[in-house]
């Protein structure tokens, strides 16, 4: 009778959670260390455990030959990954009769390379954060750029800031993009991809030419740059989609519908706002992340279990675009009291916003 009732309770808890893991082991969701990687598994592991499931967070965990590597031998489960970064770490590139610039194609492609590795890649969410090259706006108007091509009127070797991402990639990064455009790089300064916000002030501040950027990168406007248009389509497509242990699927099957029900509902100015509420706004990406999935109506609308942190008030003029100075301050405030929340406000006088006591900081001229 006792044998029976425990059989029974293995096949109920089977089919109620959308077939669990075995022995309770936890469903290990990754990520890259940049913000949009964190919002989007933490999106991941929120729906995983609304299926019923443990999650094990390792947000973040490494670049993407580590994720890849980790993915592969077990280490975790499943973290979001793009579509060009897939068909680049697997030789997708060689393949002469692909049209990179044909999203379906790339996807489809990428998922039959994928597939003897015991790997799935689900439907993307929406979004296309691609590598971008940027210019000071002062740089393009004087040298008339608006191409990768034309930074060949650039008069000497073009300095770089790159993330060591972007360096380290051999057939999608910084030296095969110069030799598919022909140009010459001179000094190139490089940054941990969690600080880009450093490449932008690399920019700003003179110190190169061009910088290496995500299209989605919160800091765009802010900064007031110019994108040069990709003419001889040298960038693949980056989606981002749930990358997945097979083995994975197979035993929960209801993990799949769970992660799809956010195919398309993430498009490029969406992560932009939600990626601007963390680095500009201070808000907790994992507050974020559940935030959204109420907004979508993906996950009951509760409050959100965080830990609660000390709000940080930063006052700067309401003509503030939110651009460099604000952005150098925040940064500078979140290093030295990284347990607060900061929230940048928009006041009349920041001045008195501080002596009031209504800001902790001013930003003033």
């Amino acid at each position: 009778m006792t044998r029976t009732f425990f059989i029974l309770a293995i096949l109920f808890c089977f089919f109620a959670s959308g077939c669990l893991r075995e022995s309770g082991e936890a469903l290990k969701i990754g990520s890259k260390n940049f913000t949009e990687q964190k919002l989007l598994a933490e999106m991941l592991a929120l729906l995983a455990e609304k299926e019923g499931l443990t999650v094990s967070r390792a947000i973040p965990y490494g670049d993407s030959r580590q994720s890849l590597f980790a993915i592969q031998k077990g280490i975790i489960d499943a973290y979001p990954e793009y579509s060009g970064s897939l068909l680049a770490l697997n030789g997708g590139f060689t393949s002469h009769d692909l049209d990179i610039r044909d999203h379906a194609k790339v996807i489809a492609a990428v998922r039959e390379i994928i597939a003897p590795l015991g790997l799935q890649l689900l439907e993307p969410f929406g979004l296309n954060n691609s590598f971008a090259i940027a210019v000071r706006r002062d740089v393009a108007s004087q040298y008339d750029l608006s191409s990768i091509s034309d930074l060949a009127r650039l008069p000497e070797s073009i300095r770089v800031a790159a993330d060591e991402g972007f360096l380290s990639r051999s057939t999608d990064g910084l030296y095969a993009m110069a030799r598919r455009y022909g140009l010459q790089i001179g000094t190139v300064q490089r940054f941990p991809i969690e600080e880009r916000f450093d490449i932008y002030n690399a920019l700003v501040e003179h110190r190169v030419d061009v910088a290496e950027v995500f299209t989605t990168d919160a800091y765009l406007e802010g900064y007031g740059v110019t994108l040069l248009e990709d003419d001889l389509g040298f960038f693949p497509p980056y989606e981002p989609a749930p990358l997945v242990r097979s083995d994975v699927l197979t035993a929960s099957p209801r993990l799949a519908d769970a992660w799809d029900a956010l195919a398309g509902k993430i498009d490029t100015a969406a992560i932009r706002q939600l990626i601007t509420r963390v680095e500009q706004g201070g808000e907790d990406y994992r507050d974020v992340a559940r935030d959204h999935l109420q907004k979508l109506g993906l996950l009951p609308d509760t409050v959100a279990p965080s830990t609660p942190r000390e709000e940080l008030v930063l006052a700067v003029n309401p003509l503030s675009d939110l651009g460099f100075l604000p952005m150098r301050a925040a940064k500078a405030i979140r290093q030295v009291m990284p347990a607060r929340r900061l929230v940048v406000e928009r006041v009349a006088v920041p001045a008195t916003a501080v002596r009031d006591g209504k800001a902790r900081f001013g930003l003033v001229g």
